[in-house]
């Protein structure tokens, strides 16, 4: 996805994001939710070469990936990025997601 339509996406109001690994996140981004009110990136990823961690540390954005992303995907179960996170990577984003559902 472009910059563009991520910063698009991103609107006024975003608590967070889950990127993908071809998503380049930089200074721009993590400028753009920032603006939004996010606090939390987390990487639909293994690793994350394409986050500049020092950017999301000065926007104030935590930054977290999925471990065993991998794995998971090679022993077929695909539940989408959200059935992948093992724990939240956020305090309290438990209670934030039950709250809004």
């Amino acid at each position: 996805m472009s910059t563009e339509t991520i910063k698009k996406l991103l609107g006024g109001s975003c608590q967070g994001v889950i990127g993908q690994l071809t998503e380049r996140w930089d200074k721009e981004l993590f400028g753009a939710l920032k603006a939004a009110g996010g606090t939390a990136y987390s990487n639909y990823a293994v690793g994350y070469d394409n986050v500049t961690v020092p950017d999301a540390t000065a926007a104030g954005v935590a930054v977290g990936n999925t471990p065993g992303a991998r794995a998971a995907r090679r022993r077929g179960r695909r539940g989408g990025a959200l059935g992948s996170v093992p724990r939240p990577t956020v305090p309290h984003a438990r209670a934030r997601t039950r709250q809004a559902c």
